[in-house]
């Protein structure tokens, strides 16, 4: 995908990180896995632009010390959250919200709101998958 724009902020701590932005519609952040880039995940083999091309305002962050993002060698910007609270300022300077939580709780299974707290907003084991219909819960 050619049109993901690369964009820079500001963490707290000071360390310039990067994310990459596609499409228009809902807000869904897509997260790499460690040792790798929001390039190599999403962008690189055309899984950003498919889910933009479904509507969605598609958002890949590079996460700290990985492809775009800022590499600091002092072992104190790597606390054990940091890569959440590397999000959850993200996810503040992109003015996004988490939704309504108690709403979307309702409407999800008992072992899937237990993991929805507020030091993790984003449900683990859920998502959606794009299908050439639209994208379908999983």
């Amino acid at each position: 995908m050619t049109d993901a724009a690369l964009h820079r902020w500001t963490a707290s701590d000071g360390v310039e990180l990067a994310y990459y932005e596609t499409g228009e519609g809902r807000p869904v952040i897509l997260l790499h896995g460690l040792f790798s880039s929001a390039q190599m995940n999403w962008i690189k083999f055309g899984h950003a632009a498919r889910i933009a091309s479904e509507g969605f305002r598609v958002i890949t962050p590079d996460l700290r010390a990985h492809g775009e993002s800022g590499k600091p060698h002092d072992p104190a910007k790597y606390s054990a959250d940091i890569l959440v609270r590397d999000l959850k300022e993200l996810i503040a300077d992109l003015k996004l919200e988490y939704g309504h939580e108690r709403e979307a709780n309702e409407s999800r299974p008992a072992d899937v709101r237990s993991q929805a707290t507020a030091e993790s907003p984003v449900p683990r084991g859920r998502g959606f998958a794009p299908t050439a219909r639209g994208c379908t819960r999983c």
